[in-house]
């Protein structure tokens, strides 16, 4: 067999093998090798692209969650009501009700236990053997602090359970004007453009 040394008698051999085994497509490759076509890539939908798709139902409380969370709201919340009529257990509700589940998993299926189990914090912490909410603002707001100084998780716990309800009470347009709080101009122009592009509701 004669060696090949030149390039056009190599593609010569190259389309002849191709004919034999009826591949007419160009040559990849130095022996002639075609992989197989590339996948194209399966475009995903950002949310940004579809608001409506990113909403989810509101978390439903049960009674005894229901009840911590306005306790909790009457403790945090400041002696001046910013509006008439303005109740902070009833505003604290709605707020995580809306919100909650937009919290990093698994927090949307534990908020509820969490402040059903709340409730019996007296009984162990004082200043008297009573459930959360069947207690005065004054005792609340002393067992929160009882709570607050303690060590460990319980702790962690209590703070982050008083910043999801402060948050939910201060968060709120007629709490801005009662506190004279005019939020600078690059946020509002940050919310107004986020919700453009995603929509709402928030957070984002």
């Amino acid at each position: 067999m004669k060696l090949v040394r030149s390039s056009s008698a190599a593609s010569e051999l190259l389309r002849a093998a191709r004919a034999r085994v009826g591949d007419s497509a160009a040559p990849r490759g130095a022996l002639g090798y075609r992989p197989p076509p590339a996948r194209r890539p399966v475009p995903l939908l950002r949310p940004a692209l579809r608001p409506e798709a990113r909403q989810k139902p509101p978390l439903r409380f049960g009674p005894r969650a229901r009840r911590t969370i306005r306790a909790l709201a009457a403790a945090v919340a400041p002696p001046v009501s910013p509006e008439p009529g303005w109740d902070p257990g009833t505003v604290s509700l709605a707020y995580l009700s809306r919100f909650g589940p937009y919290l990093p998993r698994p927090l949307p299926a534990l908020l509820g236990p969490l402040f059903a189990a709340l409730e019996w914090v007296p009984l162990l912490l004082g200043p008297r053997r009573r459930p959360l909410s069947r207690l005065s603002v004054e005792q609340r707001q002393r067992c929160l602090e009882r709570l607050l100084a303690g060590r460990g998780p319980l702790r962690r716990l209590a703070h982050a359970v008083r910043g999801l309800v402060a948050l939910s009470l201060y968060d709120q347009p007629a709490m801005w004007r009662a506190m004279r709080y005019d939020a600078p101009d690059w946020i509002r122009r940050k919310v107004a453009e986020r919700r453009a592009r995603l929509g709402t509701p928030e957070p984002w």
